[in-house]
């Protein structure tokens, strides 16, 4: 595959597939390519994104395209409860933002699974691979981090981490508004079910346990940068992205943090190019290369988590 890179976002191509999972489950997912031009070169690079709670793959279209411009292919899926994942899979598990059975593992599991399917097909697993994480998404990611698979990434952001909000009025326009992306699926005002809660709260405790952060060795840790709007109410103006640094900085993670100035949760959707290009600029930085020998689709610490959420591994 040959592909070039290009100034204009607009010309990279999307193509929209469906994983099929255990038991028939269908994961939807976008993958969002360099476009092809007489100057082709090979694709440098691939990120995986995972979107936040009440989301979808779609609001990441923008900086996918800008990413896609720049020669990196970009792997962005719908999560269990969310976008068409939920719709094609609504007659066995019925409500909004359910994980199911198999809860928060699953969803670590779900994103290896979708990103294996999309270097088999572009056949591209000799590139460097990256990961985006927003809100409830960059708690899945740091889980994934937190995993041996993690260093399979060379590099990652998380944006929006944490992002626990008991303001209804807040809750109520990062669902339903239409200038933060949501489609008709998410506009439903989904009420979540005890199981959603119980999984996320469980998740954001792996994620500050002391031995979970500790157990990767120190050459197999992910550089990760926690990026959050400076105005983000709902993360409590930076207080819970500052925490989760400090916290992975203490463990001797290679963390950093940016706050931007007059933004707010979803960075993402404000189509801010200055705020791609700091991020690409991050996720390409030169560093060691990591070992190699990594099994992209092996995530052994889920087992641990399951144990620790009384969560049936059994389907």
């Amino acid at each position: 595959m040959t592909v070039g890179v290009s100034e204009d976002v607009s010309e990279c191509p999307v193509s929209k597939r469906w994983l099929v999972r255990e038991r028939g489950f269908h994961i939807f997912y976008r993958l969002t390519t360099p476009p092809v031009s007489p100057a082709s070169v090979p694709p440098r690079g691939v990120i995986l994104m995972l979107h936040g709670m009440a989301g979808h793959s779609g609001r990441f279209t923008r900086a996918a395209q800008f990413f896609a411009s720049q020669g990196l292919v970009c792997v962005a899926l719908d999560q269990r409860g969310h976008g068409r994942t939920w719709d094609a899979n609504r007659d066995t598990y019925p409500n909004v933002l359910d994980p199911g059975p198999l809860g928060w593992p699953g969803l670590v599991h779900d994103a290896m699974a979708v990103l294996d399917e999309a270097l088999d097909i572009l056949d591209c697993h000799d590139l460097p691979l990256y990961l985006i994480g927003h809100s409830q998404g960059s708690v899945v990611a740091q889980c994934l981090l937190l995993s041996p698979s993690g260093a399979a990434f060379t590099a990652a952001i998380l944006t929006g981490y944490e992002w626990l909000c008991s303001k209804a009025d807040i809750v109520h326009e990062h669902i339903v508004l239409d200038e933060y992306g949501v489609d008709a699926i998410t506009r439903q005002n989904p009420v979540a079910p005890v199981r959603h809660f119980h999984n996320l709260l469980a998740m954001v405790s792996h994620c500050m346990d002391t031995e979970s952060a500790s157990a990767i060795p120190h050459a197999q840790r992910t550089p990760t940068l926690y990026l959050s709007g400076a105005d983000d109410s709902a993360g409590a103006f930076g207080v819970n992205v500052t925490r989760q640094h400090d916290f992975m900085h203490r463990q001797g993670w290679p963390v950093e943090m940016s706050l931007i100035e007059g933004m707010r949760h979803s960075v993402w959707l404000y189509g801010d190019d200055r705020v791609h290009q700091s991020s690409l600029d991050f996720l390409t930085r030169e560093r060691h290369t990591k070992p190699k020998g990594v099994v992209v689709g092996d995530v052994p610490v889920v087992v641990a988590v399951k144990q620790r959420m009384g969560v049936d591994s059994a389907r």
